[in-house]
């Protein structure tokens, strides 16, 4: 039985897409927009694929399907069935993203949708400058919302904070939110590619096009007394959990010299590498893979416990 699994990344064009994915991954590329980075993908269409063992060239999904609870977890696999209830990505917003929305189950499950949509983010780099929008800075209600919006002031209610690196950010379903420009950032969402965007900034494609708004879904999504003041914790150093919701728990890894790690009971292992380098082997040392920055791999649940031996910081995900 396979235990490590890494993916082909899929690397996606756009927009407010920049260079800095390339640099972190260290990707000979002659592409200067790139803004994500889907690294373990499950969703149809948007499939990652195996590029190492015996499972090479098969998606996630086919993994999934062949061996089931072995590799998500009995409970997840009960759940969730072939999907993988998870989506990492890597995200470089070298321009502001759109002003957005994401419902939450009960939402997308009314509107025909398989899954609503909470994620977090976890700041690799922040430019001096950097913003991220979360929340209102006031409650509000949806008359005002949608006034605001009207006359090109919505701006004005919501919750702008200094992004520095270390910083996580809890985005549940119904949060209004916002990446802007200079953040490049690690993401852990619910497997849902679901958005609804509020206010683009008034901006254009090459065809002079303006990208399409949502906001009657978005009125009805919001939850208009969301009010944040921050970031959820700056992490920078030293083991820990960096965000634990009823959707994913996501830590910090450090790793210098050689440590075990044992994965939560019955579930999978996700893990993000954002700087060094890593062996991670089995328990009884009959399998191992590396890990350097910019990877990431997935660890099946049947894998129990793992041996990590080199110098390195991984964020690892669970469900």
């Amino acid at each position: 039985m396979q235990l490590f699994f890494k993916f082909e990344p899929q690397l996606k064009r756009v927009l407010w897409g920049g260079k800095k994915i390339a640099r972190f991954k260290r990707l000979d590329i002659p592409h200067n927009d790139v803004g994500e980075s889907w690294e373990i993908s499950g969703l149809t269409g948007h499939e990652s694929i195996v590029t190492n063992g015996q499972m090479k060239g098969m998606s996630l999904r086919q993994v999934i399907a062949l061996c089931g609870p072995q590799i998500v977890g009995q409970v997840n696999y009960g759940k969730f069935g072939d999907e993988f209830p998870l989506l990492i990505k890597i995200i470089d917003a070298h321009d502001q993203l759109s002003i957005q929305v994401h419902p939450n189950d009960d939402q997308a499950h009314s509107r025909g949708l398989t899954s609503g949509k909470s994620e977090m983010w976890y700041i690799l780099q922040a430019d001096p400058e950097s913003t991220i929008i979360s929340g209102f800075n006031r409650p509000t209600d949806r008359a005002e919302f949608e006034h605001l919006l009207a006359h090109g002031n919505i701006m004005s209610i919501l919750a702008i904070h200094r992004s520095h690196a270390g910083d996580v950010f809890d985005l549940p379903a119904r949060r209004i939110h916002s990446i802007g420009a200079g953040n490049l950032l690690v993401e852990i969402q619910e497997p849902s590619d679901i958005t609804y965007r509020v206010f683009d900034f008034n901006r254009t494609d090459t065809n002079g096009n303006k990208r399409q708004l949502h906001t009657e879904l978005a009125a009805g999504t919001i939850r208009f007394t969301d009010v944040v003041t921050g970031c959820n914790a700056n992490v920078t150093s030293g083991n820990t959990v960096l965000l634990r919701s009823p959707k994913f728990r996501v830590c910090r890894q450090e790793i210098s010299g050689s440590q075990a790690l044992t994965l939560p009971h019955d579930s999978f292992l996700t893990a993000t590498c954002i700087s060094g380098y890593a062996e991670i082997a089995a328990h009884d040392g009959s399998q191992a893979i590396t890990i350097a920055q910019g990877e990431s791999l997935l660890i099946a649940a049947c894998a129990k416990q793992v041996t990590i031996t080199g110098e390195a910081t991984l964020i690892t995900a669970s469900r």
